[in-house]
């Protein structure tokens, strides 16, 4: 199977390019993106192309908000007979629905990345029995990878009183993708599962077009990759240049923040700090995010978006940004990318996916958007190492020259503390050491011979 993808940079027109081709080639079309939020923008957009192509395709959307079985609604969308349909769904949407033969004659454009890893570290306690009830725990041919197979109809499930909602999700899922573990059956003490999407469940479409920023350093990427699908860059050339302009990073923590810092008692005392800071200096013209729990809490001044803030064109104007924000690995999730991929891969791709895209698209909702703009933009991030990974990612993308980048340390006398390290500290040998220890295990190996000679002599 292959799969095409235009990893232009972010504001670069790789969805402009898509949409114009729509709008300008008959055929049908399916137009993936990540959030409800953003098919009405969509929609506009495509309609303003359609209308100077001269083109009157079929224009829909299949969402939860006017839908109540968007999967089934989905997958029926190939019954329908117009020569030029454009129908616009979510990222969740695409990934759950099974597209058929039917779809033959389809193309799916995927705006944006997406998640296509699941993991769970669960706390069973008494549902150790329901968990072993509803599934069987198969041996695949990974040494200690199990798959999960339910042992009922998922239909049985809806009028269930007995399954709890975290059950009965996981059933659901298991109803549609693959889900494994690394243990042969549940256990009372915790129950470790992980389900990765699969790019092969798009192969009926007549083809497949992936538009992500840095595409090729994505976990998505890198797990398709090992399963065998191929992928095609598409070559086009970017319509814009961006001339450089001052920019200053700041960042009020020389260390890196996680979500149990951001939820425990010091971080309340930290970010009142930080919003006095931001309320002292506010220009007016200024957005701002952070973490669900932690927006709460920081209610800055400015104009408040979500965290992940692909695709929005509404800020341009606006050359401050604050983003308050945490997205790390978890150890279970770790572990499972070292299990399902043999040690290959690593937490490190999953902040790369989480945190650092969402800064990478964050900083560019405002002004930096636009190309010929000079004026100087603040960003304002929570760490150095954040800030480090914005200015390498605006000089890397071309957006900024690295001359014009100041990064500033804002000390505010955070509390955070120091990241405890798993498992016990690496042990560090000097050259005279290591030689001992080969040595020694080298005499080990000599004894150890010698006694099996000695024993088949006896023999």
């Amino acid at each position: 199977m292959k799969i095409y993808f235009d990893d232009g940079r972010c504001g670069d027109g790789k969805t402009f390019a898509q949409l114009t081709k729509m709008a300008q080639t008959k055929g049908k079309y399916i137009l993936a993106m990540d959030k409800i939020d953003l098919i009405e923008q969509r929609k506009t957009e495509l309609r303003a192309l359609c209308s100077l192509a001269g083109s009157h395709p079929v224009i829909d959307a299949i969402n939860s908000d006017i839908s109540t079985n968007v999967s089934a609604d989905v997958e029926a969308i190939c019954d329908d007979q117009y020569p030029h349909q454009i129908i616009m769904i979510t990222h969740t949407a695409m990934k759950n629905a099974r597209f058929s033969s039917a779809f033959a004659d389809w193309h799916l454009i995927i705006d944006e990345d997406f998640s296509v890893l699941t993991s769970k570290d669960w706390s069973l306690t008494v549902a150790t029995d329901l968990v072993n009830t509803e599934f069987d725990f198969m041996a695949t041919d990974k040494p200690d990878v199990f798959k999960m197979v339910p042992t009922s109809d998922i239909d049985q499930l809806v009028h269930s009183d007995v399954l709890s909602d975290d059950l009965k999700e996981l059933r659901e899922m298991a109803g549609r993708h693959d889900v494994y573990t690394d243990q042969p059956e549940a256990k009372a003490e915790r129950l470790r599962w992980w389900s990765v999407w699969d790019f092969k469940r798009l192969d009926a479409f007549a083809s497949v077009t992936v538009l992500a920023n840095a595409f090729t350093e994505k976990l998505s990427y890198k797990l398709a990759s090992l399963n065998c699908i191929e992928f095609e860059r598409i070559e086009r050339v970017g319509q814009r240049h961006w001339s450089s302009r001052p920019v200053v990073i700041r960042y009020f923590s020389e260390k890196s923040g996680s979500k149990t810092y951001f939820d425990s008692a010091e971080a309340m005392t930290d970010l009142a700090k930080i919003r006095s800071w931001q309320a002292k200096h506010f220009s007016g013209l200024e957005y701002w995010s952070a973490n669900t729990t932690t927006a709460s809490k920081l209610r800055l001044q400015g104009h408040q978006i979500k965290p992940l803030a692909a695709g929005r064109n509404d800020l341009q104007d606006h050359s401050v940004c604050t983003f308050i924000y945490s997205a790390r690995s978890s150890s279970v999730e770790d572990h499972t990318l070292k299990a399902i991929s043999c040690g290959k891969l690593s937490g490190d791709l999953i902040i790369r996916d989480r945190e650092q895209e969402a800064i990478g698209q964050f900083i560019l909702r405002g002004s930096l958007r636009k190309p010929d703009d000079q004026s100087t933009v603040e960003i304002r991030l929570f760490s150095k190492d954040q800030a480090e990974f914005a200015r390498d990612f605006l000089v890397r993308n071309g957006y900024v020259e690295a001359s014009d980048i100041m990064l500033d340390h804002v000390d505010l006398g955070l509390k955070i503390a120091e990241r405890k390290t798993k498992g016990r500290p690496k042990l560090v040998l000097s050259e005279a050491e290591l030689e001992a220890r080969a040595i020694e295990k080298r005499e080990k190996e000599r004894l150890k011979k010698q006694r099996q000679r000695a024993a088949q002599r006896l023999a």
